[in-house]
């Protein structure tokens, strides 16, 4: 273990269901912490989370909440720090988080507005509500994207809600200092949608000075790396992405 411990203590995962989320949840039950899973609409994932952490002997416990609304989010967080209380709330993980293409030509203001709400506003209320609860030298980790440096071009919304993230993570930082860790760990790309044609993933890869696209492990082991093996980070944001940022000229 490193200078800070989750082990016997509580972390929230926002969007623990599937992807990102649910390997930091894996990961840090691997790691002896209880965890609080969060979900909007994927309860069947998440109840299967709780199911593989519980049935490898790990506590957890899902948590239903619609991040845009703000009365149910209250309740969430009532509902995780009593249950964490026993323990207490080592760190809270706001991956939770909404992407897809809004071409310039065809961007409403509906695509901005639940972009920002989503990504951005959704993070700033968890931390509102989680960062008293949190234990001293505990970890509030927001999850950006280095689109936040280097827009990718038919993303616009989604990349400014990502710099949001990572202005909010520095000042959080701040805000919360000299108790509360705030880090934001910022990937590449990581798991590529189904979508995703495979001209274009070799092409990626191709730029990207590793040679390969990202992992949900090489993610998770960022977000535990400023979690637990590091207790002198805060208001950083950790890019995980291979090279890409440094080397790739293009924009998508």
């Amino acid at each position: 273990m490193g200078r800070f411990s989750v082990a016997g203590k509580t972390v929230l995962v926002t969007g623990a269901a599937k992807r990102l989320g649910r390997a930091f949840a894996l990961d840090f039950a691997s790691r002896g912490a209880h965890l609080a899973v969060h979900y909007r609409s994927s309860r069947k994932e998440a109840e299967i989370v709780v199911h593989e952490i519980v049935g490898k002997g790990g506590v957890a416990k899902a948590f239903r909440a619609d991040l845009r609304v703000r009365e149910e989010v209250e309740k969430m967080a009532e509902e995780v720090i009593s249950w964490s209380a026993p323990r207490g709330l080592a760190a809270v993980v706001a991956s939770a988080s909404r992407f897809h293409k809004t071409p310039w030509e065809t961007l409403s203001e509906q695509d901005w507005e639940e972009m920002i709400e989503t990504n951005l506003t959704a993070v700033f209320r968890l931390a509102r509500l989680f960062a008293p609860a949190l234990v001293t030298n505990g970890s509030f980790i927001t999850i950006g994207d280095w689109a936040a440096e280097r827009p990718y071009r038919g993303f616009l919304p989604y990349c400014v809600s990502k710099a949001g993230v990572a202005a909010l993570t520095k000042a959080l930082a701040v805000e919360l200092a000299p108790g509360i860790r705030a880090n934001a760990v910022c990937p590449g790309t990581v798991l590529p949608p189904d979508s995703a044609k495979p001209e274009v993933i070799e092409r990626i890869r191709g730029r990207t000075p590793l040679g390969r696209i990202g992992s949900p492990e090489d993610v998770a082991a960022a977000v535990r790396f400023l979690v637990e093996e590091t207790d002198f980070a805060t208001g950083t944001c950790l890019v995980i992405d291979g090279g890409r940022l440094v080397s790739d000229p293009g924009y998508g």
